[in-house]
């Protein structure tokens, strides 16, 4: 009987490991773009600017228009901001924080903030997309699956997760799988 509980609790641990891999999978994406910001963010060498040092601190998107502390420009909605040592902070624009950097930071959070904007309007179907490999795998679905086509899921999947938008025709395959699970699983 002890036998039998500790082989259905080791089941049920694997389960629970498997269903959080499929239930977060958009929150485990979503939080490895947030260490990438992180660490895009280490990456920023020391800004150089009257005779002080900065770093570059936040970089984060607004609808109002902020003042650019060094051109005094307020034509931007991403906004950079920089601290020195003694704690003082200056707001930059688009085109100040790369001339001061030498780097396309600017550019690297357009791409950033896209590529988040399309993992959380496609999070629904990145989830359920998941889930129906999961099931492929674990051989749970009696759709029958050809291998070549949980590969093309498997594609999709991947673009997705890295923020990529889909093409017609994948959004039909997508569709057209995601409602024959649904189906299945009905009945």
């Amino acid at each position: 009987m002890a036998k039998t509980d500790n082989a259905l609790s080791k089941l049920n641990r694997e389960y629970a490991a498997d269903l959080e891999k499929v239930l977060h999978k958009t929150d485990t994406v979503l939080l490895n773009l947030s260490r990438e910001y992180a660490t895009y963010l280490g990456k920023v060498l020391p800004i150089q600017y009257k005779n002080k040092t900065y770093h570059l601190i936040m970089i984060f998107h607004t609808s109002q228009k902020m003042k650019c502390k060094i051109c005094g420009n307020r034509s931007n909605p991403d906004v950079f901001i920089i601290e020195n040592e003694d704690g003082k902070r200056l707001n930059l624009r688009s085109g100040c924080i790369d001339r001061l950097t030498n780097m396309d930071v600017s550019k690297w959070f357009r791409n950033y903030r896209k590529k988040r904007e399309l993992i959380i309007k496609n999070r629904k179907i990145i989830d359920r997309l998941s889930s129906l490999l999961l099931a492929c795998k674990k051989c749970e679905l009696s759709c029958d699956i050809p291998f070549a086509e949980v590969e093309i899921f498997r594609a999709i999947l991947d673009r997705m997760c890295k923020g990529i938008n889909l093409n017609w025709q994948q959004e039909t395959i997508v569709e057209n799988y995601l409602a024959r699970k649904k189906r299945f699983c009905e009945n």
